[in-house]
């Protein structure tokens, strides 16, 4: 007959063994095995003129790899962004919304690394197109994780080469060109500009005007223009690009050669009709899928260290944008 300390002996010891199991299987119901009650991450994604088709791609990949990685998303609903405050103010308000994890595209370079420190601690952000400099212009680099932030992006640099080589290609005599640079306050701007300048530095060739702002963009074509007349545009941006062949098509400059960076349904459709002679073409889907599965691994490893996702462009011209891999960029929704 055992004695009444030995029994409580006992239990002691049953319960020093249950009690570890039963909190190991509590804590894997509530994160493993719950199905449909664990709780999903929340994501957020800041973009400039988020309803603009150029999003289209994007929009597919960020929920692709939000399926993937267990985060539900919400796109903000945006106009056109013009300052970091704007930015500053979107990202606070969807903290209070309890996002986990912002993709946000960057306005202006400058000083944004300032601004991102702000959040540090508060939620997880990935940068896509554009990383961030502090206020005295400096670019982080490779040190991006200063600023917390991750980066998915193309090589601008190679972007505005290739589009210089592509105009070189098929050189108009006495060739002229005229450059819309899309805003300059983006290190990603300043990039293209150089690669596209160094290019055609190569054959001796320098624009003969450029310009920047976006605002009556129209009408600063019109004047740089009638001060030295280009036979050729390059647009740096998506947002450019429309606008040099507005310009043509409202101006009937039609003798004028168009190139340029974009991927909107606008744009597309002026390659296909030949008003556009190449594009450089980011591929957009796999952009949103790699920023927000991103997100997802930064949210999930308490160890995560932000990096660079390179993401590949493709020069399309009218006679290739039906290839297999270019009808995959320029037409996502297309099966």
């Amino acid at each position: 007959m055992k004695r009444l300390g030995d029994v409580n002996e006992s239990r002691f010891l049953y319960a020093m063994v249950l009690l570890p199991l039963i909190a190991a299987f509590a804590w894997w119901m509530l994160h493993l095995g719950g199905g449909d009650e664990v709780k999903q991450r929340k994501l957020s994604v800041i973009v400039d003129s988020s309803q603009d088709s150029r999003w289209v791609a994007f929009r597919s990949g960020v929920e692709r790899a939000a399926e993937d990685n267990g985060l539900t998303v919400n796109f903000v609903n945006t106009g056109k962004l013009f300052s970091l405050a704007d930015q500053r103010d979107l990202i606070q308000k969807e903290l209070e919304e309890g996002a986990e994890a912002i993709v946000l595209q960057l306005c202006v370079s400058e000083g944004s690394r300032e601004m991102l420190s702000e959040f540090e601690g508060r939620v997880k952000i990935v940068l896509i197109e554009n990383g961030s400099e502090g206020e005295s212009g400096e670019h982080a680099g490779e040190s991006e994780e200063k600023a917390h932030a991750s980066v998915v992006r193309a090589d601008d640099y190679e972007i505005g080469k290739a589009l210089g080589y592509a105009i070189l290609a098929n050189r108009k005599h006495d060739l002229r060109v005229g450059v819309i640079t899309g805003d300059l306050g983006k290190r990603s701007m300043r990039r293209r500009k150089e690669g596209l300048e160094e290019a055609l530095a190569e054959s001796g060739i320098r624009p003969v005007w450029d310009s920047g702002a976006m605002l009556n963009l129209d009408a600063r074509i019109r004047a740089r223009q009638e001060t030295k007349e280009a036979n050729t545009f390059v647009a740096m941006d998506n947002e450019g690009l429309e606008a040099a062949v507005d310009y043509i098509i409202r101006h009937g400059e039609h003798g004028v050669s168009v190139y340029g960076a974009g991927h909107s349904d606008r744009n597309v459709y002026h390659l296909d009709q030949g008003i556009i002679r190449t594009m450089a073409v980011v591929d957009t889907f796999n952009m949103g899928y790699q920023a927000a599965e991103e997100a997802g691994l930064a949210l999930r490893n308490r160890f995560f260290r932000p990096k660079e996702h390179p993401i590949q462009f493709h020069m399309v011209r009218r006679e290739t944008m039906f290839q297999p891999e270019n009808q995959r960029l320029l037409f996502p929704l297309v099966e």
